[in-house]
């Protein structure tokens, strides 16, 4: 009878160290596919970038990172990642799109005669001394985009054509990407990843 016990109790304790493996090989096996899932999705939709220049201040400073997305059309509103205008990549927020009457006037900005709102921009919007009532009609599938420090930014006010086609656009930057920014530059900075993107001058 005793040693039955004791057959018994070893065959329960090989039971539980089972148990207890397979929940770890589980356990490693899902943080194995979300590590592996988070790559593919870092490879193949989704990028991060730090910001170098002062053109996007406030909302944007030097050497932020933020996360954009490969997927996503860009609408009104959107920062956007933009190759292929000034020789490299910029950083800027798309004002209006194809279709759209773009005016700068007195150091606003109006889009299709309504004065825009922006509490993001920093400064005057102009577009030189001399030039100052500026009216521009967005090519379809074009985008017009400025820096929200607006006056130090190169953007659409003084690049050739004033817009850029969508395909140059090469990613929009997720909302959630920024309001985190400042956790993702504690941890980048640390792990000194290497992506950058000019914002301009």
């Amino acid at each position: 009878m005793e040693l039955f016990k004791i057959r018994n109790s070893l065959w329960e304790d090989k039971k539980r160290e089972r148990k207890a493996n397979s929940a770890l090989i589980s356990i490693l096996g899902t943080v194995v596919f979300i590590a592996l899932s988070l790559i593919l999705l870092f490879s193949t939709v989704f990028f991060s970038i730090q910001v170098s220049g002062s053109s996007m201040n406030d909302t944007l400073v030097d050497k932020d990172f933020v996360v954009a997305s490969r997927d996503l059309t860009p609408k009104k509103g959107d920062i956007v990642i933009i190759e292929n205008v000034l020789s490299f990549w910029i950083i800027k927020r798309v004002v209006a799109v194809g279709g759209d009457i773009v005016r700068i006037y007195g150091g606003d900005l109006y889009i299709n005669g309504e004065k825009m709102d922006e509490p993001y921009a920093k400064g005057k919007t102009f577009v030189n001394d001399i030039y100052n009532d500026f009216i521009f009609t967005v090519p379809d599938g074009e985008i017009f985009f400025l820096g929200d420090n607006r006056e130090n930014s190169t953007d659409s006010r003084y690049v050739d054509g004033h817009s850029t086609p969508l395909k140059n656009v090469v990613g929009v930057v997720m909302k959630w990407s920024i309001a985190t920014k400042d956790i993702r530059n504690f941890f980048y900075r640390i792990f000194a990843f290497p992506s950058s993107c000019r914002t301009g001058g």
